[in-house]
């Protein structure tokens, strides 16, 4: 038997034309409170007179009553996930909500949850945002700070202290959700934007959960089966931190359990980088084309995401919002409980503005499982993670329908000659072969492209872990290591060139630096060198002081090189001051200047017997007006070139611009003067051709009669 619960408007109803109505709402739970509440609220709002119905309905019933084809009301409750699977295969039933929800009020990925067959169907108003709940106390006294994002390493590093000091205290409750929460917080759920599929991170995600299992920081599901068994733990001090919804901040505070409880960010390393909602929920509205004025429906739906009402569903129901003036109110919300002082509501809903968009293909759900299956496998002990992960990637290949051939797995066919190491020494992979095993069946042999990390091998590495990408997929094999200690006694340096460059930086190739230990044996150095000064900033002989730290140890090297300079080009700053000649005249570079430009900055003047000229003689061949001369200049085995220009002469030579000259039969250009005196002053140019830089400074024109 389905339960009503009715409420009665409150409001005079004569606001915006008095509205009246009846709005119907399928919910379960505290969500039909809250429609309740959101009906009173838009009532108080517009003095409206709207009667709200709800029918308590779980999502398996409404679920059950969508594929009946029972009536439906007015406005549902669906999770982000039914939202999508009802418009897909029911899109007719509902309302289109785009022109309601509009992206730059929502957070986008809680619009991409709500967003199926080209449409809007659902009104987002809550997330569950995941985050970490942990005792703030004892992370603490074992020297953690887990206030800001910490790596899935440390994290674990942590775990394994506490263990040892708290009496075999969990790192982790057992969740069956942190597979997927950590498939989500690679930024992908197993389909990209374009529909293709990826699996990237799973491997990862089963390596994680088998190094949490083995070292049992992750407690058994069979020890803690519920929410009620965990929280009986928590109190125990059995369990240090839960990953998961905000249905677990509700029950932790609610439970009042001991010890000083924190929220946080979830541990993050790559490629588990991203903030993570496994969804939430919205209202759907039913498409009721029946000529009645429902207006008020979308109208009240809004009141949902409004600042009051998250407020009050936030502080009553932990609801976290999605709406950017919703989130912004969260300040006022303070309902931390064993919390106290951390505003958990503010911090839960502010990592929503950071969190990806995820896209969902047709089996998300499928593969989810499968996913699920291979991290049961693992934390049971049936399969090696290695195995569960081939297993799921089979099951992948199918779900996704690729069919296309990936890389399954890479194989370390043939360790490398060199297995045994010095601290220090670079991995040397000269021997190893690696092979590829993709998933038709097929094998090929990795001559290159692989990465093999770390290159440097330290006390305490155990192995070398070798990487390989084909057809869009990373896999990884590890070589076995082992490296012994010694002690650097001191470090010489060789000169690599006669010279060096002034102005250049110090780089290893410069030097040969050679480290020598108490063993015997010496190393050719590349890395961890510097030098005093980094620049080779003093002409001639010059004093380098060169530094090796090898992890803390030092040793120090001085050598004296030879510094010259580097000519890297030629300009001319000033022109010679004659530049019109008759052809095969010879040059008069009187006033020409060069200057020399050298690496680092510094210049030096030549003089004329330090450069040389392509001519000395002015050469106008087939009638050309102008010569290019060239002025070339060696230092050091390197020569610079510059030009300039020289113009041939149409005119006659005035040798004097002081002495009277007789023009009447020149006939050059604009000067033609019968009769008369012209005395003026120009560079060395007489005439009018419009071709040639001509420059008359002064004109005096004295005609006298009878000359």
């Amino acid at each position: 038997m389905k339960k009503n619960r009715s409420d009665e408007p409150a409001g005079s109803g004569d606001g915006r034309g008095a509205k009246s109505g009846k709005i119907v709402f399928w919910a379960w739970g505290e969500y039909a409170d809250m429609a309740q509440y959101a009906v009173r609220t838009y009532n108080a709002a517009y003095n409206e007179n709207i009667t709200c119905e709800v029918v308590d309905m779980t999502a398996e019933q409404i679920s059950a009553a969508l594929e009946n084809g029972d009536e439906l009301p007015d406005v549902l409750l669906a999770s982000d996930s039914d939202v999508r699977a009802y418009a897909q295969k029911h899109s007719e039933k509902f309302v289109d909500l785009g022109q309601y929800v509009n992206a730059g009020d929502f957070l986008p990925f809680a619009e991409n949850n709500v967003t199926a067959s080209g449409g809007v169907y659902g009104y987002p108003f809550s997330s569950d945002t995941i985050a970490l709940y942990y005792r703030e106390d004892i992370a603490g006294e074992v020297g953690y700070d887990l206030s800001s994002p910490v790596s899935w390493q440390d994290f674990v590093s942590m775990g394994e202290e506490i263990k040892n000091n708290y009496g075999g205290m969990y790192l982790l409750a057992p969740s069956d959700e942190l597979p997927e929460i950590l498939m989500r917080s690679t930024g992908v759920l197993y389909y990209t934007y374009g529909g293709g599929g990826t699996s990237n991170g799973s491997r990862e995600l089963l390596d994680l959960m088998s190094d949490l299992s083995a070292k049992e920081l992750i407690c058994p599901r069979e020890v803690a089966p519920d929410m009620s068994a965990i929280l009986g733990m928590m109190s125990n001090d059995g369990v240090f931190a839960v990953i998961g919804k905000p249905e677990w901040f509700t029950a932790i505070k609610n439970a009042g359990l001991p010890g000083s409880w924190r929220v946080s960010y979830l541990p993050k390393s790559f490629p588990f980088e991203n903030n993570v909602s496994t969804g939430g929920y919205a209202w759907m509205a039913a498409n009721k084309d029946d000529g009645t004025d429902r207006s008020y429906i979308t109208e009240i739906l809004a009141q949902f995401c409004s600042p009051e009402c998250a407020v009050k569903f936030a502080a009553d129901y932990d609801v976290v919002p999605v709406k950017n003036d919703a989130i912004d109110a969260m300040g006022e919300v303070d309902n931390d409980g064993c919390f106290d002082g951390s505003r958990v509501m503010q911090f839960l809903a502010e990592l929503g503005r950071d969190m990806p968009v995820i896209y969902y293909g047709k089996n998300t759900d499928a593969i989810t499982e499968k996913l699920d299956e291979a991290v049961d496998g693992v934390l049971s002990g049936a399969t090696t993670a290695e195995g569960a992960y081939l297993t799921f990637l089979r099951e992948f290949d199918k779900l996704t329908g690729s069919g296309e051939k990936t890389l399954e797995r890479i194989e370390i066919e043939t360790p490398p000659y060199k297995t045994t190491y010095y601290e220090n020494q670079r991995f040397d992979a000269a021997g190893m072969k690696v092979l590829a095993y993709y998933t038709d069946g097929s094998v090929a042999e990795v001559v290159s492209g692989y990465t093999c990390v770390p290159s440097v091998l330290t006390l305490g590495v155990t192995h070398v872990t070798v990487a390989y990408t084909s057809y869009g997929r990373t896999e990884t094999a590890e070589v076995a290591v082992k490296v012994e200690p010694r002690k650097l006694l001191y470090i010489t340096v060789t000169s690599n060139f006669q010279s060096y460059c002034y102005g250049m930086e110090i780089s290893p190739d410069d030097f040969t630096v050679t480290a020598h230990y108490d063993i015997g044996t010496v190393e050719v150095l590349k890395s961890g060198l510097s030098y005093k000064p980094a620049v080779f900033n003093v002409l001639g002989e010059m004093k380098i002081e060169v530094t090796y730290d090898e992890n803390g140890v030092i040793a120090k090297q001085n050598i004296t090189v030879q510094v010259v300079k580097k000519l890297e080009r030629i300009v001319i700053t000033q022109l010679p001051d004659k530049l019109s000649y008759n052809d095969r005249e010879r040059l008069l570079i009187e006033g020409l200047t060069v200057k020399a430009d050298y690496y680092g900055g510094i210049f030096e003047i030549l003089q004329y017997s330090q450069y040389s000229l392509s001519s000395e003689f002015a050469n106008f061949e087939d009638n050309k007006q102008t010569n290019t001369i060239t002025v070339s200049y060696s230092e050091g085995g390197i020569t610079k070139t510059t030009t300039f220009e020289i113009y041939k002469k149409t005119g006659e030579d005035i040798l004097d611009c002081n002495v009277e000259q007789d023009f009447g039969v020149c006939g050059s250009g604009s000067v033609n003067q019968a009769l008369g005196v012209l005395k003026y002053a120009y560079d060395d140019f007489a005439g009018g051709d419009p071709s040639m830089p001509v420059c008359i400074t002064r004109v005096y024109c004295n005609i006298e009669a009878g000359k």
